[in-house]
């Protein structure tokens, strides 16, 4: 069974159905059938082009809640054979994959956790991954999260309804510095770490002293003390930031907790329910509870939802004054976990990226063929243009005198230079593509 033609067979299909010849023709020329030629010109009249559509594949032998129940338990007892987990599983789910297939799942988790390892070691944290600290000045509730690195500091505030931003470099700072604070001389990285233990969660509500906001600017006045009690004054100047940022920094990441909170509920339900059924069986074995007071019901989810949502707490919450409250110590844990997960996603993203393009680059190198390339282009190409490829190749290139004008050549010869090369370049490609399917057919001859 033969597979997909290469993106180079399919240009080369277009370009001699360009010039005229008949399917029948094309496909020998090709060496491929005729039906081949026909479905994918069909394809290129309907689609506009014969690159194939992305095919959803296979569909997984396990989902990827069971993925994640798999790893739970594989991590409450990593002694445990992949047999037993395939019997857990299947008391939860029913059927699941093959041992073989958990085997796999568990081998890819733990390659992943070291990549992730390896990448945290050299991963430097931007003002992406810095969390969201809530402040108070007067009766407003701000959000802010500041980056801030040897030379330069960056600062986002947000109020309740617009994203503020300011990034601030050396110079800028150095200026704004002899402003203020004319009488301080001081290092620029002393200045810049006073600076930024002043807009930390326990010193921000304490250091404003000021907040003026116009149309489209928002200026934060900070008064605070260096070493020896002398006074030190800063002034925020921050401009509003675009949607794309806001949504970056604070909407797509809250939407990512929310999920994230409602799959460890749902995997906390189902510990709860396991859990009631191990007590269930201690009472069916004549165990009782020495204490009253720690009996406890059996675990109802939709009972817990409902006094959950009766609760007062729930209706002090909803308040938009108590909103910050997400970002308290364990909402700003997980708020940075997502941003370091997001950020290793986009990394090994740009690195799959960058193999594909490294290996694109290695299959173009070196001029002299390594291999025959089978049979040449003057073969496959149609009669009226044999000639003009024969003595398209037989001209030597023109030489320019360094006290003369380069000779201008005809627009027709240029174009057939321009068609040439890319038919060479084409060829080219065949021949590597011919090379690759040998290699691999001698590989599995091999084993």
């Amino acid at each position: 069974m033969r597979g997909e033609l290469s993106s180079a067979q399919k240009e080369c299909i277009l370009v001699l159905h360009q010039e005229g010849l008949s399917n029948r023709r094309i496909a020998t020329h090709q060496s491929i059938s005729e039906s081949c030629v026909r479905y994918n010109l069909k394809k290129l009249k309907e689609n506009g082009t014969m690159v194939n559509k992305t095919r959803s594949g296979r569909p997984k032998a396990m989902t990827l809640e069971q993925e994640s129940a798999l790893i739970a338990r594989s991590k409450e007892d990593p002694t445990k054979p992949a047999t037993q987990l395939k019997l857990d599983l299947e008391e939860t789910y029913g059927h699941v994959a093959s041992i073989s297939v958990i085997k796999k799942c568990l081998s890819d988790w733990k390659t992943e956790m070291a990549d992730l390892l390896e990448w945290r070691r050299h991963w430097k944290p931007d003002l992406k991954a810095a969390k969201w600290a809530p402040c108070r000045y007067k009766e407003k509730t701000l959000l802010v999260k500041s980056h801030f690195a040897d030379e330069t500091y960056q600062i986002m505030v947000y109020d309740g309804l617009r994203m503020w931003q300011e990034q601030c470099d050396k110079e800028q700072f150095q200026q704004r510095t002899k402003t203020l604070n004319p009488n301080i001389e001081a290092p620029l990285g002393t200045l810049l770490h006073h600076l930024q233990d002043s807009v930390s969660e326990e010193n921000m509500s304490h250091s404003i002293s000021k907040l003026t906001q116009k149309e489209d600017a928002v200026t934060i006045h900070m008064a605070t003390q260096l070493e020896g009690a002398l006074p030190f004054t800063w002034q925020f100047h921050l401009k509003e930031a675009l949607h794309e940022e806001s949504a970056e920094h604070l909407t797509t990441p809250l939407m990512s907790m929310v999920a994230e909170l409602l799959r460890r509920q749902k995997e906390l339900f189902r510990i709860l329910k396991r859990k009631d059924a191990e007590i269930d069986d201690y009472k069916a074995s004549g165990a009782k509870v020495s204490r009253k007071h720690l009996e406890t019901t059996p675990f109802d989810d939709k009972i817990f939802i409902n006094n959950m949502n009766e609760s007062k707490e729930f209706g002090v919450l909803v308040d938009p004054n108590q909103s910050t409250s997400a970002f308290q110590e364990s909402g700003q844990d997980l708020y940075r976990q997502i941003k370091m997960r997001d950020a290793f996603n986009n990394a090994q993203l740009i690195q799959e990226d960058s193999d594909e393009e490294y290996e694109d680059d290695l299959s173009g190198v070196g001029d002299a063929p390594t291999a025959p390339s089978g049979p040449s282009w003057r073969k496959r190409l149609p009669p009226s243009l044999v000639e003009a490829a024969q003595t398209g190749t037989n001209q030597s290139p023109d030489r320019v005198s360094p006290k003369k004008s380069p000779r201008m050549s005809s627009p027709g010869s240029s174009t057939q230079d321009t068609e040439m090369m890319r038919r060479q370049a084409l060829e080219k490609k065949l021949a590597e593509e011919q090379t690759k399917l040998k290699a691999k057919k001698k590989k599995k001859k091999l084993f």
